[in-house]
């Protein structure tokens, strides 16, 4: 993500995400949160774990030295070191040195040549006389603290779940009252430490947090709105360019999803049109998941984290939960059987945006009807029409629908002005076609927009 015009640890659900390992941690629990591999790549997740550790008051503590070894894996995206600390670090303990990670070839990583205890005790000046992590833990000079571990910082995988698992126990064993415990933050990607440590973790002691079902609807709204201010197609005037924009954006937002590269790259790209709409989903470089989306995947909504079976695809940024649905992305290279159904999105958001705005105009034609002719004859529409929508249980008590006025007007029971009936015939085609899971054209809506009268925008 850019972080040019929007910043994603400001947006309302990772916001809140963020809030909820805060308030853990202030309730004297230690917590594991588990991001998908692209956040770490792209260095969001590093801007995150800064954001934690400045509203937690926390030390992020990484290796001093490494070794060169050889893995099969390509390694992943190294954060620059940092020696900004809170103000009880400085002062009790003074500057922890970190030296810089270096970059390393595909085919090798860097691994600590000192356990994760072993960094601890040196970077918080613990003895080295009996078992030093009793003494990291019931130490007056850490109560309260929080201790944040990256698990891409390069730690190895088993040591670092050993030593949380262990740390945590030792809470426990000793009795620490919550409010005196130190805590760790470990945040790590699915492989950084074994399974047994973010799923069978002790309630009673720690936390786990998924980067899963974050965004919400308006994330999405947020990063489109705040790329796309300014734009040409925003800044024109006249009624077909102002509804065109209207609609655009609620299509955006329906498009896009949880993928908010996705909503930004629309939001700078796209000229609001339903004909281009396909061309600028497929412009976004989105790695091909062919491999990482299951063939069936109806069903597989998950919890509180991604299902087993999406976790790969999770992992890439393909597949997250957002408003109530499984979504992916429509960037996405995917197989046949996933392939998101587009015409289905943009008639969403259509609806979204258009659909308040028809019975608006049909609230405004009523009335002109009602002005029109005698009380009886508007009886009489209501209750044939409303014969019809009970058999289809979508009866509103007392109310003239498009459909009635139309045939009304249609079988010259009543006669509108010209302006009048246009704009109830278009309102009517409108309602119709959505009703009908039918996304609109450019000209459709292109014409709706010509015969509203201002008082209705």
């Amino acid at each position: 993500m850019t972080g040019q015009t929007w910043e994603l640890a400001a947006l309302p659900g990772p916001r809140g995400h963020l809030d909820a390992v805060v308030r853990d941690l202030d309730d004297g629990l230690s917590c594991v949160l588990v991001f998908p591999d692209e956040l770490v790549e792209r260095g969001t997740a590093d801007e995150l774990v800064q954001v934690l550790g400045l509203r937690s008051c926390g030390v992020r503590v990484r290796p001093l030295s490494s070794r060169r070894v050889v893995v099969l894996e390509t390694p992943h995206w190294e954060s620059p070191a940092t020696t900004a600390l809170p103000e009880w670090a400085r002062d009790t303990f003074g500057p922890i040195e970190f030296d810089d990670v270096p970059h390393v070839s595909p085919a090798a990583v860097d691994r600590p040549e000192e356990t994760v205890v072993d960094r601890l005790c040196e970077a918080f000046r613990i003895s080295e006389e009996g078992d030093p992590l009793v003494q990291l833990v019931t130490g007056d000079h850490m109560t309260g603290k929080v201790i944040v571990l990256c698990g891409w910082d390069g730690w190895d995988s088993a040591d670092l779940g050993a030593c949380v698992g262990r740390f945590t126990a030792l809470v426990k064993e000793h009795g620490i009252p919550p409010a005196e415990r130190p805590r760790l933050l470990m945040v790590v990607r699915e492989d950084d430490v074994p399974t047994s440590v973010q799923e069978r973790v002790d309630q009673v002691t720690t936390r786990v947090h998924w980067w899963w079902d974050v965004y919400g609807r308006l994330d999405t709204a947020t990063v489109a709105a705040e790329v796309r201010r300014g734009s040409p197609w925003q800044t024109s005037k006249g009624r077909v360019t102002t509804l065109r924009e209207h609609v655009a954006a609620e299509v955006l937002v329906e498009v896009a999803g949880p993928d908010l590269l996705l909503a930004e790259h629309l939001a700078q790209s796209w000229d609001g049109r339903v004909a281009t709409l396909a061309d600028q989903v497929t412009a976004l470089p989105h790695d091909t998941a062919d491999d990482l989306v299951p063939a069936e995947i109806a069903g597989r909504t998950g919890g509180a984290r991604p299902p087993q079976a999406l976790r790969r695809a999770w992992r890439r940024g393909v597949v997250d939960r957002w408003d109530g649905r499984l979504r992916i992305s429509p960037a996405a290279k995917v197989l046949t059987s996933n392939q998101v159904d587009l015409d289905t999105l943009v008639w969403r958001g259509q609806s979204r945006a258009l659909m308040p705005m028809v019975d608006g105009c049909r609230a405004h034609l009523e009335k002109v009807l009602r002005a029109r002719v005698s009380k009886s004859v508007v009886e009489s529409l209501v209750q044939g029409h409303a014969d019809e929508q009970r058999r289809r249980g979508r009866h509103r008590h007392g109310v003239v629908e498009l459909g009635a006025m139309a045939w009304s007007v249609s079988t010259r029971q009543v006669h509108l002005s010209q302006a009048d009936a246009d704009l109830l015939f278009r309102a009517w085609d409108i309602r119709n076609a959505l009703a009908h899971l039918h996304p609109l054209s450019d000209d459709e809506i292109d014409r709706l927009a010509a015969v509203m009268p201002e008082t209705l925008w």
